[in-house]
Parts: structure tokens; C-alpha cells; sequence
């Protein structure tokens, strides 16, 4: 299992034969060991705008409740030939993990965590630069068993779902844009009140 900074490669758009076949991987592994998943950002725009992922994406984007995931986990994914790499940023966040990448075929399929607050009742994930509105959501986006068809098998979305994408991508989400899906713009912000909390509060974010 790797270690390290995240691999964000933004060079050039998914193929998207071998992304769909990745992500139905992933998903099913991950269903295996009944952990939710939530799709999120560029891949959840695609799922309600294209039904599908964003020909022009370059990776998969995805979330996951902290206190759902077992790094476990990550062995099975190496006997399936993935390259699994483990996202820390200790001297933002100590010893909280922040996201995974899980690679094949070149694809980068990542995990972000939400950790949740319950004081303001969201949910935080813990960016490299964090900043609005992505980085702190609504905990009720995660609550419920809400899906979307999403290359023919039933995944997890934020919901109220257009309610998420227009919070990330403003009023103008449905129309295509390849400057970075046409996100809103964002606002760097502190998160260090939520990372101070974690740390005191680890039972809050306990894998159950």
C-alpha cells in the first residue's frame, strides 16, 4: 500500500471504456465489503447532466464517510491489480487520513473522506486547500439512501442531488463546460476548528 501526496494528474481526459470498468470494479469491491459510496464533485455532475462520466473528466471522484471505511480494504484491491495509495497531509492534519487513490489502466478513481461536525451538523473533508463550498457540506446531502442509475448499477448520490451540483457548480451546471466543469467560484476558508475537534473527539468519526 502506498503513502503520500495524492496523484492528481489533470493531463489528459479519461478513456472512458477502461474509467467505466474501473469505476464498476471499485464499486463492486467496495459493495463487498458494505461500505457507501457516494459519487461527488466532476463524476456526480456527470451522472445527473450526462448520465455518464464526463467525456472529458480525468478522474472519478467520490466520497466516503470516514467512520465507514477499513482500510482493509485496500488488500483486496492489490489482489485485483490495483495500485492503492493512502492520502495524508500531516502537516495540515496530523495523523487524519484525508482521501484514497485507488489506480488501474491509468484510471485514478478518489476517495474523499467527510468527517462530520456535528456541532453545524456538516461535514468536512479535510482538501489540501481548503475552500468554499466543497470543502464544508450539509451532513443531510449524505443522509438517506438516495441513487441515481449510473452505468447501469444503482450508486449512492448527495441529495437533494441538484440542489448539491448547483451548491459546487452555480446555476449554470447544465451547460457542458471543459473549464473545469464551470465550477463556482471558491473562496479559501479555515478549517481549523473542525481538524481540532477531530482530533479531540476521534469517537465521533470511529469506524462503527
Amino acid at each position: 500500500m502506498g503513502q503520500g501526496k495524492l496523484v492528481m494528474s489533470g493531463k489528459k481526459p479519461m478513456n472512458l471504456e477502461d474509467a467505466e470498468k474501473v469505476f464498476l470494479e471499485v464499486f463492486e469491491i467496495l459493495d463487498k465489503f458494505q461500505i457507501k459510496l457516494f459519487l461527488s464533485d466532476g463524476t456526480m455532475l456527470g451522472a445527473i447532466r450526462d448520465k455518464g462520466i464526463i467525456p472529458w473528466d480525468y478522474d472519478i471522484d467520490t466520497r466516503i464517510a470516514i467512520s465507514d471505511w477499513d482500510f482493509s480494504v485496500f488488500e483486496e484491491f492489490e489482489r485485483n491489480g490495483f495500485q492503492c495509495n493512502k492520502g495524508m497531509l500531516p502537516k495540515l492534519y496530523q495523523d487524519l487520513p484525508v482521501a484514497v487513490d485507488i489506480i488501474k489502466r491509468g484510471i485514478d478513481f478518489g476517495i474523499g473522506f467527510n468527517y462530520y461536525y456535528p456541532p453545524e451538523d456538516v461535514v468536512v473533508f479535510l482538501a489540501g486547500k481548503p475552500s468554499s463550498p466543497g470543502t464544508v457540506q450539509p451532513a443531510r446531502f449524505y443522509r438517506g439512501e438516495h441513487f441515481t442509475n449510473f452505468l447501469n448499477i444503482k450508486v449512492r448520490i448527495p441529495y437533494p442531488s441538484i440542489e448539491y451540483v448547483e451548491r459546487i457548480y452555480g446555476p449554470g451546471w447544465r451547460i457542458p463546460s471543459k473549464s473545469r466543469h464551470s465550477r463556482t467560484p471558491c473562496k479559501s476558508i479555515s478549517i481549523k476548528k473542525y481538524v481540532e475537534y477531530f482530533h479531540k473527539h476521534p469517537e465521533v468519526n470511529k469506524r462503527k
